[in-house]
């Protein structure tokens, strides 16, 4: 994958965010768009893979912060080219905000915040039982950490020497605020390293270090975690670290405004 096909992927990805929430009038899209690379990324280089509706895979991601699983939807649907979004929150659909394990690429329904890495814990620990030495992804949010069954599940993980990583979407938002103004500062690697993890910090908006992750998710088998330092709503200059936009949705003017920019 090079630089100019990356881009072009995740503007094509962000579009398709931006327009199955707008036209549903429902959604998250600041979150959405800020682990919107690291998804692509993700998927486009099978490192984790895309399930099928009620099935498991080898290599399967645990969407924690489920409120933004839209850019997941979005990344299945520019991989297999399907046109998959169009029901999105429409009545009668499983293709919402939220959506079910019933839908392609989305292994397992997640959307109550914290509880991301109790739900991959276990699934490690069945794969260590049965044989199984692929590792686990989870995508986890940083205003999550707000949330104390994360730190269980991470003493858990580290207790048990469980092959999971952990990746942290840092955007240093939550829904109605920013995350310095609510939290103390953490010194995430101090924090995680006491805690038994190898721990790394990468841009996730950057292709050349998201090129990283995979020899790290692959080569080791030991609890690590790393921070992405990212932008919520990137790719939209007007949306980018403004806090209206963790659920607004665009009017017209503003929806064709964003369009624009991801052309």
């Amino acid at each position: 994958m090079d630089e100019g096909s990356f881009k072009s992927a995740t503007k094509s990805v962000r579009r398709k965010i931006l327009t199955a929430i707008t036209k549903s009038g429902k959604g998250h899209i600041g979150g959405a768009l800020s682990c919107t690379d690291v998804l692509y990324y993700l998927f486009s280089e099978q490192i984790v893979q895309i399930s099928q509706p009620g099935e498991n895979t080898a290599r399967p991601l645990v969407m924690s912060k489920g409120h933004s699983t839209t850019a997941l939807l979005a990344v299945v649907d520019e991989l297999q080219n399907t046109n998959s979004l169009e029901p999105y929150n429409s009545k009668g659909s499983l293709l919402g905000n939220n959506p079910s394990e019933l839908v392609e690429g989305v292994e397992f329904h997640t959307g109550s915040l914290g509880h991301g890495p109790g739900l991959g814990a276990g699934v490690a620990l069945a794969k260590r039982l049965s044989g199984d030495d692929n590792a686990v992804c989870i995508l986890l949010s940083d205003g999550e950490l707000n949330e104390g069954s994360v730190w269980e599940a991470f003493q858990f993980i580290s207790k048990h020497q469980l092959n999971i990583s952990i990746l942290i979407d840092n955007n240093n938002q939550i829904c109605e605020d920013f995350l310095e103004d609510v939290s103390p500062k953490m010194d995430f690697k101090s924090i995680f390293e006491g805690l038994g993890y190898e721990f790394c910090e990468l841009d996730g908006h950057s292709l050349a270090d998201l090129q990283k992750l995979k020899p790290w998710i692959y080569e080791r088998q030991a609890p690590r975690i790393c921070c992405l330092k990212t932008v919520k709503g990137k790719g939209v200059s007007f949306m980018e670290g403004v806090i209206k936009w963790h659920h607004s949705i665009p009017d017209d003017a503003k929806f064709n405004q964003a369009m624009e920019e991801l052309k």
